[in-house]
Formats: C-alpha cells, structure tokens, sequence
C-alpha cells in the first residue's frame, strides 16, 4: 500500500470534543491519566456523561479528542502554578473572551492540526477542595482538526480520521511488502535495545510481548510511548501519517538509543580495564547510590555531588581574592574527578574546606559597637586593680585606633611575671573593641611549621597556628595573643622566632603566605598583641618589632584587694561553698595571713591554690556534716546544708576518735572549723590555715640571720628572675687555705667576675677599711694589732679566748668578746710562710649564693659581694633590714643595673625596710615603683661603696679615705 491513509473499518464521528493538552502528546496505542479542574475542562466531562446513561461506567464508546498545544513562551509563567495544582494537564484559555467574532481562529491557532482520538476507559470525580476529574484514556487513532464549531462551554472542532483505529481489522503489512520489511527490522532492532536495557526489566518483558502481536502499523507508536520522552519526537511521530515513514523514523530511533548504548559500553571496558581495586568498589558505591535513589531509599542528601556542590557554594560565599578563588575551583574541577578512595582525595577536600573556612572578606568590625573611652577605661579597671601606667597606655592605644582605623597600630607585648594579668589584658583589648579573641600559645615551639604550616605534599599536613586561629575566630580582623613568645626555640626544623619577623611586620603581613594554603592571606587587619616573662629572651629583631609594656608584680596591698574582690568568690564558688547558701568565709585577716607566711609571688596565682586548698578542707568538712544531718534529720542533707556547718565533729560511733584509728573524721583540718560568723557561716582562722598550709613557709625577711645571731658575712642582696624579684642572700666565709678565692651557687661568668672584683676592691682598699693582717692576729700568735676594725678602734693584745671553731661562724657577741676580731688559724706553707697576700695571706674565702639548684647571673650582685666581704673581715654585720643591688666597678663605683621595680617589689613583700641603690637608678624609682611601695620603703641612693658601706652597717662604717673615688 502506498496510499498516505488508510479506511479504517471503524470511523469517528465528524465532530469531537477537543482536550487542549500542553506539554504531553498522547500516541495511538497508549494510555493517558489526565486530571482536568478547569471549568471549561470539566463542563466537557458533564456533557458526555449526560449524554450516556448516568452512573453506568459503560464509557468504551466515548471518544474525546486530544490535541497538543503549541509551545508557548508565556506558558512558564504558570509553572508555580501548575505545581501547586492550580491548573489541570490540559491546556484550555479561560482568560480569552468567548462571544467575539475572532475566538475560534485564535484558539485554533494555539491548536497543532492532529490530534489523537482517545476513547474514555474510566472517569472519577472528586468535589473537593474544588470540582475536578480524572479521566483515564486510550489513544486510537489520529485525526486532523479542520476547524472549530464553538469554544464555549467547551472546545468541539470539526475533524477527519487519518488512519485505522486500534481495534480495527485487517493488517496493511500483509497487503505492503516494504511496511512489512522495516517492521521485521524494527522488531529486531527494538528487541535488541530492550534486552540491553536492564533497568527496565519488567517493563522489557511486556514490551516483548507487545512487539511479537502488535500490527505493523502500530509498533513505531508503541515504541516511541515506551521509550521516547522528547516532545518534539512525539509530535514529529504523531504529525506523520504513513505508517512505513512513521516506522523509518521510529527505527532512527531506536538506532540511536543504540548508539548511545554502544559508546557507554565501549567506555566502559576501556575504563574498566584501567580501574583499580577501589575504583571498581567505588564505582559500585555509585551504582548502589543510584539504585537506592532509583528505589527511593535515600533521606534527602544529594550524595557526593550534592556535597561537592555545597562545598563550591561555600567558597564562592567566602569571597576569596580571584587568585585564590581561580586556584581553589581548578582543585574542585580535579576533586570531582577523583574517586574517594584516591591518595590525593582526602588532602585536596581538606585543603578546600580549609581555603572555603577562612574569613577573606567578613569583618568584625563592621558590626562593632563603639565602646565610648570612659567605658574603655571602667572596663580595664572593673577587671585589674591597680596598674595604673599599663591602663593609661592601653586607653592612648584605643583612642588612637578610634580617630584612624586604618592606621597601622603598634604591636604591644606585655612583659612581666606569671599571674600578674597579662592575658587578661588582652582579653580586655578584645572586648572594648568589640572583636573576637583567640589566644595563640607558641611556648616550646620549635618548629618553624606551626607559624607558617606544613607543606601539602607531607601527610598529615595542616595550616600553621596563626591561620587555624583565624579559621576559628571566622573573622579577618579578630585579637590574636601571641602568648609566651619567649618560650619559642630553635632546631633543626627551623627558627619560629624569624618566621614571627613576617607576621608582625605590617609591610609584609599583607601578603603573609602559608605554607599549607600557598595563596597569600592578609594579616594586616588583625589586632596582634603578645606576651613575655623575660624579654631578654626574645631575638632583636623580633622585639624591635614591638613596643614593650611592663606589668608589674602587685604588691601585698594590691593583693589583699584583688583576692578580696576576684579570688575569693571565685574558689568559694568553685569548690560549691558560695551557692545556693554560704558555707564557709574568708575574712581579710586569713588572706593577709596567706600573703604574708604562705606565698612570695609576683602574681596570684600561689595564693589562689592556698586558698582553694582551704576551700578544699572546708567542702570536706560541709560533705560529712551535711551526711550527718541527712542520717539523723531523714534526708535533710545535700544542698539544703545551708550555711550553718557543725563546728565539731559529731559524736556517736566512729566520730571524734583519731584519724588513724577512725573513719569518721575525713579531714584532719575538720576541728579546726570551730569559729562561727555572725551569720552562721564558718570562718578561716590561722589555726586552720596551718592546719590545711602546713607551718608558715616565710616568718619574716630577716628570720634567717636572726636565728644565726647577726652572722658577719651574710648580707641580704636583690635579684631579678623572670617571675619578678626576689631577696637573696650572700654569703661568705674564711678558713685558712693558701689564699684563694672560691664561688659556688651555679654561677654564670658575668656573677663571677663580679666576686673578683669585689675581691679585688676590698683588698686594694683594706687600709682604707682598717683591714690588716696585724689588726687580724691568729690566736695562736697572741699578738697586738690595734687598728680598729672599720676605724672605729678596738684594743689591741688581748688574747681572744673560746670562740668559734676554724672555719665556723661567729656570731656578734663571741666577735665582741674576743676583742671585735674575726678568729681565723693561718696556714703557713712548706717553708713557714703564710700563703697567699694581704687579707687572703694564709687564709682561703668562699662566698657561696644559696639555691644551688637555680642558674645566677649578672653584674647587680658585686655591691652586695663587697659588703658581705666586709662584714666577714672586720667582723661585724650587716644590718637585717637592709637589702641592697648595684653593680661594683674597681674604683668603688656603684654602677646602674636592671630590674629596679621588681627588685623593690620584692623587698617590700619580704619585709625589708631599707634599700640601697645606684644614684642613678633614682630616675627608675621614681617612674616605676608603685607610690604605695614608695611610701613604706626607704631608698638610699649611693654612688660609691664608702655611701654603701655608710648605710648598710649599724652605726655606720666610715672609710680613711675620700667619699669620692
């Protein structure tokens, strides 16, 4: 048959009603569930049921015809629509007027010219929310639209039938040889593609057995309804009306599939043959995930795309510079292509979550609140007490930042002991400006990788710490405390110290370049600050980079005061004594007691564990009588407590006997709760403190050379150390020896240089000082001397009598009574002459700083070497309320040292009441000691040792020769 149509055995009606369908085609063959709402829709639905017997079900010879729309841009506008049910699948246009004289050649126009005659299998109505219904449809055969009788209520168009309808009989391919040769190629070709493809099993199977009986003129609609999604394809099959051209292009069809088929499979092997272990497994990860989302098994997550997705979307939200972000998406672009069991998969996501975190562009600063200065300065005072010199640089420092933000502000390091305050500081910094705090601590750093990061190609590599700071802060300029930076070191790994140089450089910090990240990161809008207990420590370089700001020790004062307003209700409500009621008080008398016997510190941080050990022996103490109480009262224990505590141990069985032989006292400091406050509440007493404490580890600063009766040669000295000042003593000793001089204490070079100066001083200067070898006669030689000892005079040829053995000391009254001679034996050599000269003839000097176990060192000991020289050889000693620092030169010079507030901070807290110091460390006194320290301390600057000698001897101690050398 070569006709374009065919006669079919069973006709359709001249007229139908006309279904818009937009977007779908319905083929011959096929079947459709339309829901139709729209009203024009479900007035067509009404009339053909009102034309056949209502209810009945019997709809098989209903025709409606269904006809596609064509595409219209204006048609998205109702997407939103249509996906909340809105609109029904058909496609009908309620807004168009229905009476004027244009209507039928406009919705003509919206019409294609064939159509699919479809004959009503089932139809159900649902009334609500609205009146709607769905109709299930057979498509049959194609028609074409001539033109349309009416548009209102609903579309009915005049038509024509284009081919067979499906139930008709007779077979064109047994009249058509060529229809019946493509529909045997088709068939194979079709069944070919079904059996490859395995995701449509089931589906496959009914296929099969549709191609096996269905005509020949029907198989390309079959297959092109089973397999073909594309619009434009359906329409191309169901605008062509010979059965042989519909069958050519449904075999192109298939032909392609297969294709497409081919090239995935050929892929496939050749990948297949190059897949490793793991990529095989993940490829089977991937077919798994798409069989569970096939089988619609999966929560929600879009899996390993959706997750590399959400990762771009991150970076792209980070705002990088375009460098970084251009390299970050060329790693993304590799990171998809990997598998996840790759090498480089785990190191390249890290480093693109890390480049994906990091604030390049957000801001704290932006939404800052603007603290006002008197603010600024009630917040620093709110939290230290005292400090006044720190305070008043930190509020120059924020009002400078306030008046130009985009200055480049000075990097400040806080120097000075433990516990003094430092890091609290910064934390206050922070907070009046609002911006995040993140404490970066570099003690016992040594490798150069945790400033700047490890490099990517090492396993395990990571940002350094700066850049994970900032990673954690979220915000480009947050307050970064570079704590201990003095506590850096060197090895073989590298200098962590020079790698600082480009982190606090703000002509380099700009650009400052990680070695995990390699793209440039901006450091010059974050707040450094730094602290430091020894700046000494610190390379030059580096400490030139800074400006160094001094905090100071408190004094005991000051420490009363803060363990009052700070410490005190924090180890109370620590240890559960303050809430929900009171159950132990600490008055002002117990933390003076503490400060004075207990702790010898710059900072608070010893007094802070002394009292939480009583706060420790008071919980104990509140435990047991709250059990007793809970045993006797039927639970009345636990938190109701209260604040009223047994003052003693309870009495029964098993309590008030001893610890040893006794469970029922826990603590052996319980008896000592006797004392009740006022309010009910116990009270620390010193017994309790001792009892908790121990003995008092400091009765005084002078205790020592009391209990050893104003030994001569001891003589009280300052040092500095890096957690503040500290009293030391000297002493010095003589025996008899050949003459020579030696150190002991773990003493550095520069210490021992001092003792020989010292050495060499008073034995250049012993006329001057009245120290001979006739005025030190040996007891044996029962001689003269006269000569008094500091030129004061004593008798001479008095035979010393008792005394102390060789080498022992002396005290005061034995030195009085042996006629104010310090009693040495001499040592005479192989020949019978005394060894050595002058005051070391016959006799050896040992001069030995105590806490061997501490390193010492430094110039500011000679002054107190010298006196302690003096007072060994003339006998007398020095005074116990005198302390002293300064470095000796050979003429007798006091020369300026270091450390003079620490110094005096610690001479205040050890009971010291006076202290000599270089003339020219009066400056420092004066600018750095706290007034309160001034004011109970007196200061006696000296610029030689006759005004050193003059004021550390009771009585004084006046030189044969000028006060000025």
């Amino acid at each position: 048959m070569s006709g374009a149509e065919h006669v079919a055995d069973q006709t359709l009606p001249s007229t139908l009603s006309i279904l818009p369908l937009k977007n779908r085609i319905l083929l011959p063959s096929s079947a459709m569930k339309l829901l139709l709402t729209s009203p024009r829709s479900v007035a067509l639905v009404d009339a053909i049921l009102s034309s056949t017997s209502a209810g009945s079900g019997h709809h098989h010879s209903l025709y409606v015809g269904v006809v596609p729309t064509r595409r219209d841009p204006r048609a998205n506008s109702n997407a939103f629509a249509a996906a909340n049910g809105m609109l029904d699948d058909t496609d009908d246009n309620e807004d168009a007027p229905h009476h004027a004289g244009g209507d039928h050649e406009d919705e003509r126009a919206r019409l294609h010219d064939v159509g699919t005659a479809a004959r009503i299998i089932q139809i159900s109505r649902k009334d609500a929310p609205v009146r709607s219904y769905t109709l299930l449809l057979e498509g049959r055969c194609r028609f074409g639209l001539d033109k349309l009788t009416a548009v209102h209520p609903f579309i009915v168009g005049e038509v024509r039938q284009l081919d067979a309808a499906g139930g008709s009989r007779g077979d064109p391919e047994q009249d058509d040889p060529d229809l019946a040769a493509v529909a045997a190629s088709f068939k194979d070709r079709a069944r070919e593609l079904v059996d490859r493809l395995e995701r449509r099993k089931g589906h496959a199977r009914r296929l099969k057995s549709m191609l096996e009986s269905a005509p020949a003129h029907r198989l390309a609609d079959l297959f092109v309804a089973a397999f073909e999604d594309s619009f434009e394809a359906r329409l191309e099959l169901l605008s062509t009306t010979c059965p042989k051209e519909r069958m050519r292009r449904a075999l192109s069809l298939v032909e392609a599939h297969l294709g497409q088929l081919d090239v995935t499979t050929d892929i496939a092997k050749r990948v297949e043959g190059r897949l490793s272990k793991t990529q095989r497994e993940y490829l089977l990860r991937q077919q798994m995930q798409a069989i569970r989302e096939e089988l619609g098994e999966t929560d929600g997550a879009g899996g390993e795309e959706d997750d590399l997705d959400q990762l771009q979307r991150r970076l792209h939200d980070a705002a990088p510079p375009d460098e970084v972000l251009k390299q970050a998406t060329q790693e993304l672009r590799k990171l998809r292509k990997m598998t996840e069991q790759a090498p480089a998969y785990g190191s390249t996501r890290s480093w693109i979550e890390c480049v994906a975190s990091l604030p390049w562009s957000k801001e704290a600063a932006a939404d800052a609140h603007e603290v006002a200065m008197v603010e600024a300065r009630a917040v620093l005072d709110e939290e230290h007490y005292g400090l006044d010199k720190v305070k008043d640089r930190i509020v120059e420092y924020l009002a400078v930042r306030r008046l130009r933000p985009e200055a480049r502000p000075p990097i400040l390091c806080f120097t000075g002991p433990p516990g003094v305050g430092k890091t609290t500081l910064a934390r206050s910094i922070a907070k009046v400006l609002s911006r995040p705090f993140q404490r970066i601590s570099l003690g016992g750093v040594r490798d150069e990788a945790d400033i700047r990061g490890h490099r990517r190609t090492y396993i395990a590599s990571m940002p350094g710490r700066l850049i994970a700071g900032l990673r954690r802060c979220g915000v480009k300029d947050p307050v970064l405390l570079l704590d201990e930076l003095d506590k850096m070191g060197a090895d073989s790994r590298g200098d962590p110290a020079a790698a600082m140089l480009e982190v606090l450089d703000p002509e380099q910090n700009r650009a400052f370049t990680d070695h995990y990240l390699g793209v440039p990161f901006d450091l010059s809008r974050v707040t450094f600050l730094a602290t430091a207990n020894d700046p000494r420590t610190i390379p030059g370089p580096l400490r030139d980079r800074m400006e160094m700001i001094d905090v100071p020790g408190y004094t005991s004062e000051e420490k009363h005061h803060i363990a009052m307003t700070h410490v005190v209700p924090r180890v109370l409500d620590e240890h559960g004594l303050l809430r929900p009621k009171p159950r132990l008080t600490i008055p002002r008398e117990a933390v003076e007691v503490v400060v004075r016997s207990y702790t010898r510190e710059a900072g608070v941080r010893g007094l802070q564990r002394c009292l939480a050990s009583l706060c420790r022996a008071a919980a104990v103490h509140a435990a047991q009588a709250s059990d007793h109480k809970a045993v006797e009262g039927g639970g009345g224990g636990g938190g109701g407590g209260g604040g009223v505590v047994l003052a003693s141990p309870p009495e029964g069985p098993g309590f008030g006997r001893g610890r040893a032989g006794s469970a029922g006292i826990l603590h052996p400091a319980a008896a000592a709760l006797s004392r009740i406050g006022p309010d009910g509440v116990p009270v620390v007493t010193r017994e309790l403190i001792e009892k908790v404490l121990g003995p008092p580890r400091y009765d005084g600063a002078s205790d020592d050379l009391r209990s050893s009766g104003l030994v001569p040669g001891v003589v009280a000295g300052l040092s500095w150390t890096a957690v503040g000042g500290d009293i030391m003593y000297i002493e010095a000793a003589v025996m008899p020896g050949a003459g020579s001089l030696q150190l002991t204490g773990q003493l550095g070079d520069v210490i021992k240089e001092s003792a020989h100066i010292a050495m060499s001083w008073v034995q250049s200067h012993a006329a001057a000082l009245g120290l001979t070898g006739d005025s030190m006669p040996f007891p044996e030689s029962g001689g003269g001397g006269g000569g008094g000892v500091g030129g004061s005079g004593s008798s001479g040829g008095r035979r010393r009598g008792g005394g102390s053995p060789p080498g022992m000391y002396a005290t005061a009254a034995s030195v009085e009574a042996q006629g104010g001679h310090w009693p040495v034996r001499g040592h005479h050599g192989g020949d019978g002459s005394p060894g050595g000269h002058g005051l070391l003839r016959g006799r050896n000097v040992h001069i030995h700083l105590p806490q061997g176990a501490i390193p010492k060192d430094g110039p500011s000991a000679g002054v107190t070497m010298c006196c302690a020289l003096v007072s060994l050889f003339s006998g007398r000693p020095a005074r116990v309320d005198t302390a002293m620092t300064g470095e000796v030169s050979l003429r007798g010079l006091v020369l300026p040292v270091g450390g003079i507030k620490e110094k005096l901070i610690a001479a205040h807290q050890n009971g010291i009441a006076r202290v000599l110091v270089p003339s020219r460390n009066l400056s420092d006194v004066e600018h750095e000691v706290p007034e309160s320290v001034r004011a109970e301390l007196k200061v006696v600057p000296c610029a030689t040792m006759a005004d050193v000698l003059e004021n550390a001897f009771e009585g004084g101690y006046r030189l044969a020769m000028p006060s000025k050398l």
